[in-house]
């Protein structure tokens, strides 16, 4: 192990990668996709317990090991994305082309795999930036001609349309965040920091202290306490949006807040609270909404056409 420019250690081998995640070289690429999961799951910061700074420690360490082994491997044979465990919807709209990110001389830079398909979001080998790239371009190949506003309006529809198709909620929620088994077993409970804007009102009400319900309208989330409207939910993590938000609005998640250290944001007066989400997550009433969503585009492009 050497010291990276950040000051913590990352691997400089192969060699080392496999003892970081407890593999060997003959391991299958999506059996070291299991076990690297089932190692963050176990060493993720917010699985708690009390070992938050060596959790974190080994979760970067987990990372790196990983992301070694994926560009040696997988950007190396650009023909294994399947082996890698990349799926495809093949009902989406339409195909995109699949960036990874690669190291050289010490600076991240962006390459096309040379891959064009009907590619899931994969959080853990294409950084969100990256599926919006791609996603972006497959816009550009759908609407052609001047720039203008109403073009515009219509490409950030279809973008927020197609990001829809290729991104699994419960699956990638699963790979990023710990899950605890709750007494029904098709019923997950995964717990999310967030932000609670209040309403505009400028009072922030002591029963804020209290749990609150999280109900969904259109694509934002609010919290509410009883029929009171406290303010509304956002996330540092912009792809969370997308994980989150459908998952209520198919009827399959529920969820409350804690908010914390309100004294310390009234202090600070700052715009927002510091909260906790406890969602739940329902297995069976998650549904595929690919067919939905390109009629809705398919409509998109036939208005803006005419």
């Amino acid at each position: 192990m050497t010291e990276n420019d950040n000051g913590g250690s990352s691997p400089v081998n192969q060699q080392e990668a496999y003892g970081i995640l407890g593999i060997s070289a003959g391991d299958e690429p999506e059996d070291i996709r299991r076990k690297y999961h089932r190692l963050m799951h176990m060493y993720h910061p917010d699985a708690g317990g009390g070992k938050e700074t060596h959790n974190h420690e080994m979760a970067q360490k987990l990372n790196e090991a990983f992301r070694l082994l994926k560009r040696e491997g997988f950007l190396a044979k650009k023909n294994t994305m399947r082996d890698w465990g990349i799926r495809e919807n093949p009902a989406a709209f339409c195909a995109r082309k699949l960036y990874m990110e690669e190291e050289l001389f010490g600076d991240e830079i962006i390459v096309d795999t040379g891959a064009m398909g009907r590619f899931y979001w994969e959080p853990d080998m294409e950084p969100f930036a990256l599926l919006l790239k791609s996603l972006g371009e497959a816009v550009n190949g759908l609407i052609e001609g001047a720039v203008d506003e109403r073009q515009m309006r219509c490409k950030a529809k279809l973008l927020h349309l197609l990001i829809q198709e290729y991104v699994q909620p419960y699956e990638c929620i699963s790979l990023l965040y710990p899950l605890e088994q709750t007494d029904t077993e098709h019923v997950k409970l995964c717990r999310l920091h967030c932000h609670l804007k209040p309403d505009g009102k400028g009072n922030i009400r002591a029963y804020q202290e209290e749990q609150m319900r999280v109900l969904a309208q259109g694509s934002r989330l609010y919290g509410y306490v009883g029929q009171a409207l406290i303010g509304q939910i956002t996330f540092a993590e912009d792809y969370l949006y997308y994980l989150v938000t459908p998952l209520f609005l198919q009827g399959a998640a529920e969820a409350v807040l804690q908010v914390k250290d309100i004294k310390m944001a009234r202090r600070k007066n700052l715009p927002y609270l510091s909260a906790e989400m406890s969602l739940r997550i329902d297995q069976s009433k998650m549904r595929d909404l690919t067919a939905r969503i390109n009629a809705e585009i398919a409509h998109t492009l036939k208005v803006y056409t005419e």
